[in-house]
């Protein structure tokens, strides 16, 4: 009996030794109707896009990514989590994605991205989200009603209070049109 407490603390021990030296990587994927792209730290406040053209009639694409350029981030801090929604534009009709991070100085940003033919690949939504205790959780959806348009989407974060909270936007475009921060509460 006395054999368990000791391998119990030794188990508790290398876990939390494990949990000081280990750092995941926060990372978010969407899918596109030609692929899927993966979003994660690159180093340096860089965030990588990775892009595979996976698919049921070509699943073994899975295997290969490639690192697309034109996600021009440079600020993002080390311990950023990073959110991604892919959505069809209630303007364009086509697919656009919003990518959620966080800055070094603590600032929730966003890029936008739309598959329109002319417009940029990439672009840095001017407006800041919150401002934050670094290392934050991030998320983004979309949602309409009934599938209807325009779309609402959606970030939510933990303010500096710990308070679930979230802004959203139903302008689609490069510039977002934000509410005020929302406190979701019961």
């Amino acid at each position: 009996m006395l054999i368990f407490p000791v391998v119990s603390t030794l188990l508790l021990a290398v876990h939390l030794t494990a949990a000081t030296t280990w750092s995941p990587a926060k990372f978010a994927a969407v899918s596109l109707a030609k692929g899927t792209c993966n979003f994660l730290p690159g180093g340096n406040g860089t965030i990588i896009e990775l892009f595979t053209a996976a698919g049921p009639s070509n699943p073994t694409a899975f295997n290969t990514w490639t690192v697309l350029s034109g996600l021009d981030i440079t600020d993002a801090a080390p311990n950023t989590d990073i959110a991604a929604i892919a959505y069809t534009s209630a303007v364009t009709g086509t697919v656009a994605v919003r990518l959620v991070y966080q800055a070094t100085n603590g600032s929730i940003l966003t890029a936008y991205h739309s598959e329109v033919p002319g417009e940029p690949d990439w672009v840095l939504d001017p407006v800041v989200i919150a401002t934050v205790p670094l290392g934050t959780p991030l998320s983004a959806f979309e949602s309409s009603v009934d599938g209807g348009l325009p779309q609402t989407v959606a970030i939510q974060y933990i303010d500096e209070n710990g308070w679930l909270t979230q802004r959203f936007t139903t302008t689609d475009g490069i510039n977002g049109v934000w509410s005020v921060p929302v406190t979701i509460t019961t």
